[in-house]
Order: structure tokens, then sequence, then C-alpha cells
């Protein structure tokens, strides 16, 4: 139904420009109004329900003079100005119900695409894991082959220890009398090298290392050594007899110190679990739990984990 305007009464065309008296009810164009359009634009929502024509506003005025200026609004005036209020505040609450469905409809939308991005980021993940364990198994395989020519290196080396320094000792005499003592007659022509190394313990005599020209003759020194240490130990009072020190002398193949810590860490194992043998044998590691139980070869911690 067409709006007819109260002032020219003319057919109001454009529902957005025309004002609506809040007591009559009629209806007016903005410029028969009074206003001017620009104006119109910054009036309020309720300020456009509560204004009123010339003619009902000049009626207010007339009623006024008869009531004090401090008297309150006519009931009816306040119920359209709370009605036009709520109105207002029902549309903001719907606008704002709105704007939240449209957020979640757009957060929606992206649940795809992130589902997208979270499964590749968990395959990307799982390649770094592969790639990960390929990496960690290749350089344990580095580090074990190092560690295999490292030791290889030692294979015709004894060490020694037990000995205590003497200012001017000459480390070379030293092996060849240990040797004679273990009834083995050498000259200084089989050792190649014969020097200490030095030790974490301060307070212990550093090692002497003899580097032998065979692997042959390191393992028969160390098999007589063995055989003559199971009779009776070659302590330091029979090196040096005017020394009283009853301290043993021990030999022992020249382990590297990875070897050296799997040899401890071995003989621990072998105390916690009741294993009765633990040995080295040509820079190689043995365990056994009994006479009747095969021989294990120990070469890495791995080896140990697998028994427990």
């Amino acid at each position: 139904m067409e709006l007819q305007c109260n002032g020219c009464k003319l057919f109001i065309t454009n529902n957005k420009s025309y004002l609506m008296c809040c007591e009559c009810k009629h209806s007016y164009h903005i410029e028969c109004a009074g206003k001017r359009s620009e104006k119109l634009d910054k009036l309020s929502e309720i300020e456009k329900c509560a204004w009123k024509c010339k003619a009902c506003a000049q009626s207010d005025s007339v009623s006024t003079e008869k009531v004090p200026k401090d008297s309150i609004m006519q009931p009816e005036s306040q119920i359209m100005q709370f009605e036009a209020f709520e109105k207002l505040n029902l549309e903001q609450k719907l606008n704002v119900q709105f704007q939240m469905i449209l957020q979640i409809q757009n957060q929606l939308a992206m649940v795809p695409q992130l589902q997208e991005k979270i499964q590749q980021l968990d395959n990307d993940n799982k390649k770094i894991v592969q790639q990960n364990a390929f990496l960690h198994r290749q350089n344990q395989e580095l580090q074990d082959r190092v560690g295999d020519l490292e030791q290889r290196s030692r294979i015709k080396n004894l060490e020694i220890s037990g000995i205590p320094e003497i200012p001017g000792e000459n480390p070379t005499d030293i092996a060849l009398n240990i040797f004679r003592l273990i009834g083995i007659e050498l000259t200084a022509t089989v050792i190649e090298a014969c020097h200490r190394v030095p030790t974490r313990n301060p307070r212990k005599s550093k090692p002497i290392i003899v580097a032998l020209n065979s692997r042959q003759l390191k393992n028969n020194i160390l098999n007589t050594y063995r055989t003559k240490f199971k009779a009776s130990k070659i302590t330091v009072s029979n090196l040096y007899p005017t020394i009283n020190d009853d301290k043993i002398i021990f030999l022992y193949d020249h382990l590297t110190v990875k070897n050296k810590n799997l040899l401890y860490e071995s003989k621990k194992f072998a105390k916690d679990n009741n294993y009765k043998f633990t040995w080295v044998r040509d820079c190689k590691l043995f365990l056994r739990k009994n006479e009747n139980s095969p021989i294990i070869s120990i070469s890495s911690m791995s080896d140990i984990e697998k028994l427990t």
C-alpha cells in the first residue's frame, strides 16, 4: 500500500525519504516535514520514531504551557519511545547474532582445508620420523665401524696397569721385565712402541701401552699371563724387589674407551643377573651364564639389553 504525504497530498515513492508522526501516524516527505535529506541520515532510529509533525508538536506546546516544565512525558509517548528502543535493541541483537553465524559459517568452511593441512603435516611428520630413524641407524653403523677400526688399530697392543711411576724409568725395559716374570724372554726388537698414557684418576699410576710387532705374540703373552695369574699373582715387589708393595700388576688387551665402558657394563650386568663369566679375548667381549650355557658375544649395549 502506497503512503500519501499529509503535507502535499502526493504519494511517497521513496520509502527511505519520509517521516511518520509518532502521534497522528501521518507520513510526510522530508521536504514537507521541514527537514533536509542529509539531516535525515544523521537522525537515530529513536529520533525518527519519536518525530512529531508540526501540528502535533504545536498541540504539545500548548498543552505543556499548562503543566510544569518538570512534568513527565505522556504515557503514550513514553511507550512509543520504549517500543522504538526495544525494536532497535532487538535489531542490534539480531545483527550481532547474524554476524556470529557468518563467522561460524566461515570457520566451518575452513575445516576441510584445515583437515587437509593437518593430514599433510601428519604425512610430513611420518616422513621426518622415518628419515630420522634411518639417519640414526646410519650414524650408529658409522660409529660402530669407526669403533671397530679404532679397536683393530690396537689389536697388537697390551695394556699393563698397577706399576708405580719411577723417575728416569724406561717403559720398554719394564715391559720386558714383566714378560720375563711370566716366563717369556723377549728383546726390544719385538716392541714397536712403549709408553705410559694418561688416566682419568690422577691418583692412579698411568698404565703402560706396549705395541708389539704381531697379534699372535700379544695373544701368547696374555695366555701365558692368565695361566701364571691363576697360580700366583704378579706384584710390584716382584718387579721391584727393593719396593715393598703387594699391589697386583695386570695385563689386558688394549681396549678403546667405548669397549672399556662396555666391559664395565657387562660386568655390572653379570653381577646383577648371576652371570658367572665375563672376559675379553683378542679385544672381544664375552658373557656366559654358567659352564653349561652358551657363550654370548657382546659388541654393543643393545646386546646386553637383549638379555634383560
